[in-house]
């Protein structure tokens, strides 16, 4: 089991009810939390579009609110 199914499986444990919850809708869908993608999900609902942000990782923000990467690692 990996992060995120144990994640998936404690939320249903926790919330039953997202079992039988009603599918979101939405007139834009964001794919990816980035900086960009922030940017065009707040763009989109100040336009009066409903809007959905959906993120793979853990956090948003991406690189730049994750800190250090492996490019940063080791470099004098």
């Amino acid at each position: 089991m990996n992060r995120r199914e144990l994640l998936q499986r404690s939320a249903l444990a926790a919330f039953p009810s997202l079992l039988n919850a009603a599918p979101q809708t939405c007139e834009v869908c964001i794919y990816g939390a980035t900086p960009g993608g922030i940017a065009a999900a707040v763009a989109a609902g100040r336009l009066g579009h409903s809007v959905i942000l959906c993120e793979y990782e853990d956090h948003i923000g991406g690189i730049v609110s994750n800190g250090l990467t492996n490019a940063d690692i080791g470099k004098r």
